[in-house]
């Protein structure tokens, strides 16, 4: 130690100290220990020192470090509140700083911009049908396999967009051509019609006409994924559907700008329950009315309610679908459906043909008969299916056969008529007598007992016939007598024969 100096020991949780983990410690205030009373503070070597004067009394010494003590307790305090206060002035710059640049940098990646679509976009794209089996024909367009799948395709497209979200957008569906595997169809999708939309995009992206594009080529996939996995598409059904290429011609419009994407979300609309209703009496239609749909939006206005078909319209029988649409300020589209099915439950009308007679041919017992088709109608319009027991054709027997004739159209109502066949027969029957018989009588009798077979008859009626004759078996006296027999059929037409009984006696003059 140097002489006439005396070495400071800091406490160790002064200021300038460290724990023994290394950490400064807690307090501000110093507070320091000597191996007695110190002098003045003098820097020498490095090292601060404080000075003990020689000729300094020791309680002079001690009020001399007290003093010291609180002027330098003083200075640690100021500079500690003057940090404080640096710190705190950088973290409201900071904190400025930060909202600026959320406000006025950051906004500019989360503007958009409203995109024009000023006429038709074609959305072009490839479906591929599991359930069809190529044909040559489809590489015809003039055929009828090629004409009738495109129809199919057709109306599954129509049906299936105007029940979806892109309903107020969707024009029309058109088949460009029909490849093999199994059968690729190739497809333009026209959304918007000539009446200008708007679609709302990024501002910042840098091909407004490419994120269009790409934002109809999802509206439209998005539409057949899910139709094809649970709707009608799937009676096709379609696999690997691919939106491949999407023209569309735009206009950018200034100033429409907005610091927040776009409102999505669609109306809820309700619609009415189911409807059933009967035609109209001889008429296939009947007009419909149904109270109107529900909607609301979470903006609170919705701008359209449309309805396809509206209420009061034409409703043809079967099943239609009505499909409703709601409209919110930001053109956004919330759908719904019911169905309104119209029955038919009003029978046909048929008058049947006059009443046919016919003779049976020769020998027959039957003949075939036609007639010209009972006269049929039905309110709906379609076609009606016409029976008749016995059918035409059918081998009539001779005599009066009734015939119905019954009409039943597509949903099961059936009326019935009936009409006479009467087959004519005018053929007599065919009979055959015993042959003639002779016979002597006993001597010294005038008479002999006769028998003989029964005459046999036949008709071309095939039915049994007994033929009776005009004397029977027994005595006959000594002569010639002649027996007859006689048939009718049931027609009435007859037969007769004869046969000789001759009894040959004494006296028998032959």
């Amino acid at each position: 130690m140097i002489p006439g100096f005396i070495e400071m020991k800091v406490h160790p949780s002064g200021i300038n100290s460290t724990d023994g983990n290394g950490e400064h410690g807690a307090r501000c205030n110093p507070a320091y220990e000597a191996d007695e009373p110190m002098g003045d503070p003098v820097y020498a070597n490095g090292q601060l020192k404080f000075v003990q004067p020689r000729n300094q009394r020791p309680f002079e010494r001690e009020s001399v470090y007290r003093q010291d003590s609180k002027e330098h307790e003083g200075r640690v305090l100021a500079r500690a509140c003057a940090a404080t206060t640096v710190f705190v002035l950088v973290s409201i710059v900071i904190a400025i700083l930060t909202v600026f640049i959320v406000l006025f940098v950051l906004d500019d990646e989360i503007q958009y911009r409203d995109v024009l679509i000023v006429g038709f976009s074609q959305s072009q794209g490839q479906v591929t049908l599991t359930n069809e089996t190529w044909d040559d024909d489809f590489n015809d367009s003039s055929s009828e396999k090629y004409r009738a799948l495109e129809n199919d395709f057709k109306e599954a497209m129509d049906f299936t967009y105007k029940r979806s979200n892109l309903a107020g957008a969707y024009n029309s569906t058109d088949v460009r051509e029909f490849r093999q595997g199994s059968v690729i169809v190739e497809f333009t999708v026209y959304l918007n019609g000539p009446t200008p939309s708007v679609r709302t995009l990024p501002a910042n992206a840098d091909d407004l006409q490419q994120q269009t594009e790409d934002a109809i080529s999802a509206d439209i996939m998005a539409v057949l994924n899910s139709e094809t996995n649970d709707g009608v598409l799937v009676e096709l059904p379609i696999v690997n559907a691919d939106i491949t290429k999407v023209v569309v011609p735009i206009e950018t419009q200034p100033g429409t700008a907005v610091n927040q994407p776009p409102e999505s979300e669609p109306p809820v609309v309700t619609c009415p329950d189911d409807i059933k209703e009967k035609t109209n009496v001889g008429q296939s239609s009947t007009d419909v009315f149904w109270n109107p749909p529900i909607a609301t939006d979470n903006s609170g206005r919705v701008v359209l309610i449309e309805s396809f078909p509206v209420s009061g319209s034409e409703f043809h029988l079967g099943l239609t679908e009505v499909i409703i649409l709601a409209h919110d300020e930001a053109g956004n589209v919330g759908t719904c459906a019911f169905t309104v099915s119209i029955t038919d439950e009003e029978s046909p009308y048929i008058t049947c043909p006059g009443d046919i007679s016919e003779i049976v041919d020769e020998s027959m017992s039957t003949k075939e008969v036609y007639w010209d088709n009972p006269e049929v109608s039905d309110n709906s319009g379609g076609p009606v299916e016409v029976s008749s027991l016995p059918e035409e054709g059918y081998p009539f027997p001779i005599g009066v056969t009734e015939v119905v004739a019954v009409a039943t159209d597509s949903t099961g109502n059936a009326a019935s008529c009936i009409f006479i066949v009467e087959i004519i027969d005018e053929e007599n029957p065919i009979i055959v007598c015993p042959q003639d018989i002779v016979v002597n009588a006993e001597p010294g009798r005038a008479t002999a007992g006769v028998t003989w077979p029964a005459a046999v008859a036949t008709d071309n009626s095939d039915q049994e016939l007994t033929p009776t004759a005009d004397r029977q078996s027994g005595d006959y006296g000594i002569g010639r007598h002649v027996i007859t027999y006689s048939v009718q059929d049931p027609s009435g037409n007859t037969a007769e024969c004869t046969f000789n009984v001759t009894v040959l006696g004494e006296s028998t003059d032959i």
